[in-house]
């Protein structure tokens, strides 16, 4: 703020009445107070008004010379030399022995801006980080929301789909049979049993993975870690699988080490091992190899089924584990399956601590790789 004045009217000395100024005062070329508005009597708190001047002093602003009746014009320190003083910025004008003092904002006045303004900015800054806070549980919501939704969809697929035409296929050839079995030689008779048997066993492993999924959602699946053989886990999932194989000429090859434990839930490992190797069957071609290896390294145990299969595209290796894009493909027999297999691996995998991930090129084959995650005994 600068005022330059050319006279000295009435109208300008009424400013101190009109609070046109922050602080303003006129006082008489002696130093007596004529008049000052209430900001600047506040200051003054000397006995001697004239006395509370320390830097300049009053007596400097009386021989100051300047341009016209502008003498002064800067910080004015007000108060009684101690470190409660106050700085103001201001204009002095002197005419007709007097001394005219307009002041604008001080320094404790910005200083108590400046703090006004850190504190905003830090009511912003936590109410960015709030909001932030917000978005991101907004969107885990919906994320959640979706995913629940896409299980809801799930499940009505499978039970108006996966589940109708089963029971459509077994309907169907029991009202043959029951129709038309007198008619019907032993030739015949065996092919609609055989496809009766096929049916009712794969709506019966549909019917346990969606009751697995169903119970893993609802938490109802007990996590019981222990000590376990992989090997032996291994083994007795072979001999149930092994018939399933041998329709096709597949062999079954395990490369585990004998005394390689598993720090792991037996069921969930079972159901891990029983979705991975009957994948890697249905999607084998006939005479082909499947492997189930394992190996201890630093962060746990790492096991490993791999086929020399159909293999499974870029593109279809990311939908694998989001559920709302699940898709099904048939196998190399025109097997077909619900898509939920993979999806409990990972839950179970994850209940673990661990982790489950892909590889896979077209037409070489695919492998799935399950990692354990290490504990000590004891």
């Amino acid at each position: 703020m600068k005022h330059v004045f050319h006279e000295w009217t009435d109208e300008i000395i009424g400013t101190l009445d009109a609070g046109n100024y922050v602080y303003a005062g006129l006082f008489s070329q002696d130093g007596d107070l004529i008049r000052a508005n209430p900001a600047l009597l506040k200051l003054l708190v000397c006995e001697q008004p004239k006395d509370c001047f320390v830097n300049p002093n009053f007596e400097t602003l009386k021989r100051l010379k300047g341009k016209g009746s502008y003498v002064y014009g800067g910080f004015m320190t007000i108060g009684k030399g101690t470190n409660e003083d106050v700085s103001i910025l201001v204009n002095v004008f002197r005419k007709n022995q007097q001394l005219l003092i307009l002041g604008g904002a001080d320094v404790q006045q910005l200083e108590q801006q400046n703090d006004a303004m850190r504190h905003m900015n830090q009511e912003i800054i936590h109410l960015q980080r709030d909001v932030l806070k917000e978005k991101k549980e907004l969107e885990r919501t919906l994320s959640v929301l979706k995913e629940a939704n896409a299980t809801k969809d799930k499940f009505l697929s499978v039970i108006a789909h996966d589940l109708k035409n089963p029971f459509q296929i077994l309907m169907g050839f029991s009202d043959i049979l029951l129709e038309s079995y007198k008619e019907l030689n032993e030739e015949q008779v065996n092919e609609q049993l055989t496809i009766i048997h096929k049916t009712v066993h794969k709506t019966y492993d549909l019917l346990e993975d969606l009751l697995t999924w169903s119970r893993v959602q609802l938490g109802r699946i007990r996590y019981q870690p222990d000590h376990l053989p992989l090997e032996q886990l291994v083994s007795e999932s072979l001999f149930v699988l092994t018939a399933q194989a041998n329709k096709k000429q597949i062999k079954l090859m395990r490369e585990i080490p004998s005394d390689l434990e598993v720090y792991a839930d037996e069921q969930m490992v079972n159901m891990i091992l029983r979705n991975l190797i009957t994948n890697a069957i249905k999607f084998s071609h006939r005479g082909g190899q499947i492997f189930i290896r394992a190996q201890a390294r630093p962060d746990g145990v790492l096991l490993s089924v791999q086929d020399e299969g159909v293999g499974i595209s870029r593109e279809n290796q990311q939908k694998l584990w989001i559920l709302s894009e699940q898709f099904t493909t048939r196998g190399t027999d025109d097997e077909e399956g619900s898509g939920l297999g993979l999806l409990l691996c990972k839950e179970f995998a994850e209940r673990h601590g661990g982790s489950i991930t892909v590889e896979s090129e077209l037409g070489k084959g695919t492998a799935f790789h399950i990692l354990f995650p290490g504990i000590p005994k004891g």
